[in-house]
This record gives C-alpha cells, sequence and structure tokens, in this order.
C-alpha cells in the first residue's frame, strides 16, 4: 500500500519521430533525471565513454529534443517497484533493449527494473552506437 512518504516515481518514454524507436524509463524527478534538453544522458563514465551509450548515439543523431523527439509520461504516482515492474513489461512489449532485439531495437541497453545502467557487452554496444550514427 502506498503512503504519503513513498518517493513518487513515473515511468516515461523518449520515443524518436524520426527513427521510430523509443527508450523507456523511471525516475522520481524528471527534471534531474532529464536534465536540459536530454543532457544528461550524454553524461560520461569516468574512463570517457558514454553512460548511455546507445540512446547517447540516438541523441546526438536526431538532437532536437524538442521537435525530433516526443516525451510521454506513461505512468506517475507510483512508488518504485511499481514503476520497476511497468518499465520492464515496456521494454519486452515494445522491444526496446537494443542488447536483446539488435539494432533495429529501440534504445535500452537492459531489460529495465534494475534503476542503474548495466552496460551490456561494451563491444556491442560501441558497434551498435556508430552503426546508429552511420544511418
Amino acid at each position: 500500500m502506498k503512503t504519503y512518504e513513498d518517493k513518487k516515481w513515473c515511468v516515461y518514454i523518449h520515443h524518436c519521430k524520426i527513427s521510430n524507436k523509443s527508450y523507456i524509463g523511471i525516475t522520481n524527478n524528471i527534471k534531474v533525471r532529464w536534465g536540459n534538453k536530454g543532457s544528461k544522458y550524454l553524461i560520461k563514465n569516468k574512463d570517457g565513454s558514454d553512460a548511455h551509450p546507445v540512446f547517447a548515439a540516438a541523441l546526438r543523431k536526431y538532437s532536437d529534443w524538442d521537435n525530433d523527439w516526443e516525451h510521454i509520461v506513461f505512468d506517475d504516482n507510483l512508488i518504485e517497484k511499481e514503476a520497476q515492474h511497468i518499465e520492464k513489461l515496456l521494454i519486452a512489449l515494445f522491444k526496446t533493449n537494443v542488447c536483446r532485439y539488435g539494432s533495429d531495437a529501440g534504445y535500452n541497453c537492459t531489460d529495465g527494473g534494475e534503476n542503474q545502467v548495466i552496460v551490456c557487452q561494451k563491444s556491442k554496444l560501441k558497434l551498435i552506437a556508430k552503426e546508429l550514427l552511420s544511418k
């Protein structure tokens, strides 16, 4: 049962109107998570690699945050476990996990629900990002 003290989480979708691919995520603070026009997705790891390699490549290619992308809050006012569950379901439903479904899938790198970035097969992601940029 939700209580007043529970953090309010939401499930959101960034959908690229040009590529027709999506990134699905969860957050308890959209302004902090997304940053200014998606800038938080372009952050780097300590080694200089992208923290979100596939989605960052897509944002660089389709760089007009307001016109190239739709930003949809799918569900909100959730507790974290609800948001994680819905995120997993949507990633599976829309097949947005590029590591599971290939480079024609969306821009997620995991099946969701873990509330952290877990990069799958770093070399595979670099190839996918490179392929996206070359199209």
